[in-house]
């Protein structure tokens, strides 16, 4: 997914200490559309992210056990994480706004004989199975997004994880040099748009790997620990009134 960045998003509002990730671009709604009617091009051929096995950071993941219960893969591509999930034992669902992307998943599932589910679905519009998945995964999603939909990003996902729940995200760290690719995110990023329905558990150094057409030979990452909270911290922590 995160090769798919065409604009540059305007100055940051919601995180003004942010600096370096102004001047990468971010994915419109518009776009987004264009995707998902199959308007993306970036799947007709084999997108840097797209290695060809699942990435690194959630293979380790699988390995210590942290990929099962109902998992929810966001922006899966064709499906690698979801699939890798899915065949250590989780019953997993992988959902991205490319229609190409999910036909190509679908189509490997088939081929190696996993059972799992892939849907169009773009993950910023409203709606979805309430508190169903016990668990969410990212791989170069929410790096895409603007800060208007950072936060919206950050509500649904709230919505869909039950409380308790764990979501990973792994984005494009600000220590990733070079112009290429979509925005960097910063620790401090995280907490401003995860803090009010997630507690931050932990944010540790990973990585991308990346096809040999990558114009860089690797990607600096963060791989983000989210669990999901009982109520909001507004409701934890109700503002002082004073008359």
């Amino acid at each position: 997914f995160f090769f798919l960045m065409i604009r540059r998003p305007p100055r940051s509002t919601l995180f003004p200490f942010t600096t370096l990730s102004l001047s990468y671009p971010t994915l419109s709604a518009h776009e987004r559309r264009q995707i998902a009617a199959g308007g993306d091009d970036a799947y007709a051929g084999a997108p840097p992210g797209e290695v060809g096995h699942p990435q690194r950071a959630f293979a380790t993941l699988a390995s210590n056990g942290m990929l099962t219960g109902r998992l929810l893969d966001i922006g899966c591509g064709t499906g690698e994480n979801t699939i890798l999930a899915a065949q250590a034992g989780a019953q997993a669902y992988g959902v991205d706004i490319s229609t190409r992307a999910i036909a190509i998943a679908r189509a490997k599932a088939v081929e190696r004989g996993v059972d799992v589910t892939f849907d169009v679905v773009d993950v910023l519009a409203p709606g979805g199975p309430a508190g169903q998945f016990d668990v969410a995964i990212d791989s170069g999603v929410f790096h895409v997004f603007d800060d208007t939909d950072r936060v919206t990003y950050a509500e649904n996902l709230a919505a869909l994880v039950r409380p308790g729940g764990r979501a990973f995200v792994l984005c494009f760290s600000d220590k990733t040099l070079g112009d290429w690719g979509p925005r960097r995110v910063t620790p401090a990023e995280i907490v401003a748009t995860f803090a009010d329905r997630w507690v931050v558990e932990s944010v540790a150094e990973s990585g991308f790997e990346v096809t040999a057409a990558a114009p860089v030979p690797r990607v600096d990452a963060i791989l983000v620990t989210l669990v999901r909270r009982e109520r909001s911290a507004h409701a934890l922590h109700p503002a002082t009134l004073s008359c």
